[in-house]
C-alpha cells in the first residue's frame, strides 16, 4: 500500500500526466492518482489505464485528467474520500 496518495489537478492535460509518469525512472509509477479541482476538493480518480486509453483515442493527449478518468463521485464520497485522505496527498512529481 502506498504511503503517500499522489495527487494532481483537475485541470492538468493527459499528455503532461503521461510524460510525468514516463519521467518516473527507478520510481515505482501510481497505478492511480487521485484528482483535485481548484479548490483541492476531491473531484475524481484517473488509472494509468485510463491515461492509456485516452491517449489511443486522443493521440496528442489534449484532453484533461478529469474528462480521461472517472469523475463520478457524489458529495457524500468525497467528503469520505477527502478525510480520509487528507494526511496522505503528495503531489505525484515535484
Amino acid at each position: 500500500m502506498e504511503e503517500d496518495i499522489p495527487v494532481i489537478s483537475s485541470e492538468m492535460r493527459v499528455s503532461e500526466l503521461a510524460d510525468r509518469i514516463s519521467a518516473m525512472i527507478g520510481r515505482q509509477r501510481p497505478s492511480s492518482l487521485v484528482i483535485l479541482d481548484y479548490d483541492g476538493n476531491l473531484a475524481g480518480i484517473i488509472t494509468r489505464g485510463d491515461v492509456l486509453r485516452a491517449l489511443d483515442t486522443h493521440p496528442t493527449g489534449d484532453l484533461s485528467v478529469l474528462d480521461a478518468g472517472y469523475a463520478q463521485c457524489d458529495h457524500d464520497d468525497q467528503k469520505q474520500l477527502s478525510a480520509r485522505l487528507a494526511f496522505r496527498m503528495s503531489p505525484i512529481v515535484s
